[in-house]
């Protein structure tokens, strides 16, 4: 049973070094950007469970995003199992996720690459990946272990207690204990940050076991960013709005060469 984070050898540092270390966000709260009211986000909740989605939303901001999956293994397929799917949890209260699953029987490393695109730069992306654990079969061998890889440098990461790595290929994000943890547990999820101006992510998950028995899989949560802009338009009142509008038509129209 792996109890405790491996010792970083000099070649993980290096490595880690090369594309920037990924810096350990103390605490688990969230960001201080999170407090000024300019965050938006995606409302996975709204979506129906079951369904693979296209374009995803932030309103009221006007950018969008999409989500592309790419696969090792898993017979060719990008897509396994459940991948890419609204899934919602058994909890209370109940919420929605993207599924992402691999199926057995699964060979190590076999991995799942999502990749997240914007139609802009944004700035303070995050994300939470919820459920990476492990677990024993009947037998006691392993049934599975998530493995969790940051494709994209420059990110912080805030991790669950049970939690240990960093998220690079050689210290990949893994729960230190075998069991399987609830999705809301608070033991097994990290927060993904990047401060940005960004407008493309990636990150890979990947077996980390030969054989597994049983299928695995982690989930995708709610996507956000900050955009005051946008977020400062919907907090106005109705009226307010409509007079600002109607100010701005009531000005001098400003022609093209001037200052």
């Amino acid at each position: 049973m792996e109890t405790s984070s491996r010792m970083l050898t000099r070649r993980t540092v290096t490595q880690g070094a090369a594309w920037t270390v990924p810096v350990a966000i103390v605490g688990v709260g969230a960001p201080a950007y999170a407090a000024s009211g300019c965050v938006v986000q995606t409302s996975f909740d709204n979506l129906t469970v079951g369904q693979m989605p296209g374009v995803l939303t932030f309103l009221p901001s006007s950018v969008t995003a999409t989500i592309a999956y790419s696969s090792t293994g898993n017979g060719g397929d990008p897509t396994p199992g459940d991948t890419g799917e609204v899934a919602r949890t058994s909890t209370t209260p109940a919420w929605n996720y993207i599924e992402i699953e691999m199926l057995s029987p699964l060979v190590k490393d076999d991995s799942v690459t999502v990749t997240i695109t914007l139609s802009e730069p944004v700035s303070n992306l995050g994300f939470r990946i919820h459920d990476i654990d492990n677990d024993t079969n009947d037998s006691g061998g392993v049934a599975w272990k998530d493995r969790v890889v940051v494709d994209t440098p420059g990110f912080g990461y805030a991790r669950g207690s049970r939690l240990t790595g960093i998220g690079t290929s050689t210290d990949p994000f893994r729960n230190t204990e075998f069991e399987d943890q609830a999705i809301d547990s608070g033991l097994n999820f990290v927060d993904l940050t990047w401060a940005g101006p960004i407008q493309v992510v990636s990150f890979t998950y990947k077996a980390g076991g030969d054989g597994s028995s049983g299928n695995q899989h982690i989930g995708l949560g709610n996507i956000s960013f900050t955009d005051c802009v946008a977020a400062s338009k919907s907090s106005l009142p109705a009226s307010s709005t409509r007079r600002s509008l109607v100010a701005g038509a009531s000005g001098s129209r400003r022609q093209d060469g001037d200052s």
